[in-house]
């Protein structure tokens, strides 16, 4: 099931967005003005929100396909230049591929790069 929410209703769009797979941010987390969203299987992007009314794409990378995707926090930190990205597993651990952790070099908003991939260890609760 997908719905598109317009919290504006009295607003109205120029376009209807029509996707294919399965697409949903959870939350975005912003920090000045730069907000890093996560896409479920659609990956990381990142946005420059300085103008609330008219965000702009910066970046965007998915990896799902290959990896499992599922992509459900970005975390920045900013201190460091670096976001750490995490993949969430929906499913008992028998019925979907492994989930990651990535961590991405952030010090160019427009070109992130995924320097670092944690395998989630697979734990047998007894």
């Amino acid at each position: 099931m997908r719905a598109l929410v317009d919290p504006w209703p009295e607003r109205r769009r120029r376009e209807t967005p029509s996707w294919q797979g399965r697409y949903a941010l959870h939350h975005a987390i912003v920090f000045d003005d730069i907000a890093y969203g996560s896409w479920r299987d659609g990956g990381l992007t990142i946005l420059d929100v300085k103008d609330k009314s008219a965000p702009k794409l910066l970046a965007h990378r998915v990896w799902s396909p290959p990896f499992g995707g599922g992509t459900h926090n970005a975390l920045p930190l900013h201190d460091r230049n670096l976001a750490v990205v995490l993949d969430e597993a929906t499913l008992n651990i028998d019925q979907q591929p492994l989930k990651y952790t990535w961590v991405f070099d952030i010090r160019e908003k427009t070109n992130p790069v995924s320097i670092s991939t944690m395998r989630r260890h697979r734990i047998r609760i007894t």
